[in-house]
């Protein structure tokens, strides 16, 4: 009988998501988003991020000056054009 079956047991591991989607800036405007294991290492997310089509338009022939991670959300790219 459905009636007399127990309760399921909650697995918390079940509702952690395996992938995040992250935001992707160059000098601080949005220029694409990367989908990255969750709490990558920042190079990991930093080489996803240049190796996006989108991005790689802005900074192919720039220098790249600093990236800063916030982790699991966000990427931003300060690139300065080559001389």
């Amino acid at each position: 009988m459905a009636c007399a079956q127990p309760w399921p047991v909650y697995d918390e591991s079940k509702t952690v998501e395996a992938e995040v989607n992250m935001a992707v800036q160059v000098n601080g405007k949005l220029r694409g988003t990367v989908v990255i294991p969750m709490d990558s290492e920042n190079e990991a997310a930093v080489e996803a991020a240049l190796a996006e089509p989108k991005v790689k338009k802005f900074t192919d022939g720039a220098d790249i000056v600093k990236t800063i991670v916030v982790r699991n959300k966000l990427v931003n790219i300060i690139a300065k054009p080559h001389k």
